[in-house]
C-alpha cells in the first residue's frame, strides 16, 4: 500500500513497493512534470510511466479491470488533483 500526503505545500510518497504481505524493493512515486507540476501515484509500477506520459499530454493509457492506479496531481499552480483507476 503507498501512502501519499499533501498538506496544502508539501506533497510526499513512500517508495517500497509491496503485494499482500511481501515486500519487493523500493521505487520512485514522486515525479516533476514538464509542465512544472507533480504527481504522486500508487498502485501498479509498470502503469507509473504510462500514466506520466498521459499528464504530460499523451494519451490516456488503457486501465484493464484488474489493473489499480490512482495518485495526486499537483498542478504547477498548486492545484490538487486526485486520480483514481480501480
Amino acid at each position: 500500500m503507498t501512502t501519499i500526503a499533501y498538506d496544502g505545500t508539501t506533497l510526499a510518497t513512500d517508495s517500497l513497493i509491496t503485494t499482500g504481505n511481501f515486500a519487493f524493493g523500493t521505487a520512485k512515486k514522486l515525479f516533476k512534470l514538464k509542465n512544472g507540476g507533480y504527481v504522486a501515484i500508487a498502485g501498479n509500477v509498470s502503469l507509473m510511466p504510462e500514466i506520466l506520459s498521459w499528464l504530460q499530454g499523451g494519451q490516456k493509457p488503457e486501465i484493464r479491470e484488474e489493473d489499480e492506479i490512482g495518485g495526486l496531481y499537483l498542478d504547477k499552480k498548486g492545484v490538487a488533483w486526485e486520480f483514481d483507476e480501480s
